[in-house]
């Protein structure tokens, strides 16, 4: 018996172990078998997110974004628009500005010296 025939009876061997099954059977069947457990997979997902969310809890979020934006508007309104607003905050600015200009600029002296050898 040659190589060939070895060949031959193995194959045959192999054949009638698999149930003469191709490799395109076989390729068929675990394809079916990963897109069965890619879609069981997605269906998991699926129920245990939406046990997240609720229609009325996401329309909550909706109503409170819709609320804030109606307290924005009306601080503004009450400060006489952004124009006022912005004078507001420039008046405020104006009054500490000097103060936190002091304290910063002794900050990067003091952040300065640490950092030059025998500077103190």
């Amino acid at each position: 018996m040659n190589n060939f025939d070895t060949y031959l009876a193995n194959l045959n061997s192999a054949n009638s172990e698999i149930g003469a099954e191709t490799l395109e059977a076989q390729y068929e069947t675990a394809l079916e078998s990963i897109e069965n457990k890619a879609i069981n997979t997605a269906e998991a997902w699926k129920r245990a997110f939406s046990n997240f969310y609720d229609e009325n809890g996401i329309k909550t979020i909706i109503d409170l974004f819709g609320d804030l934006g109606n307290a924005v508007d009306d601080t503004l309104e009450a400060f006489g628009g952004l124009e006022g607003l912005f004078r507001l905050l420039l008046a405020l600015g104006t009054t500490k500005m000097p103060g936190m200009i002091k304290n910063l600029s002794g900050l990067a002296i003091d952040f300065k010296d640490s950092l030059t050898p025998g500077a103190r």
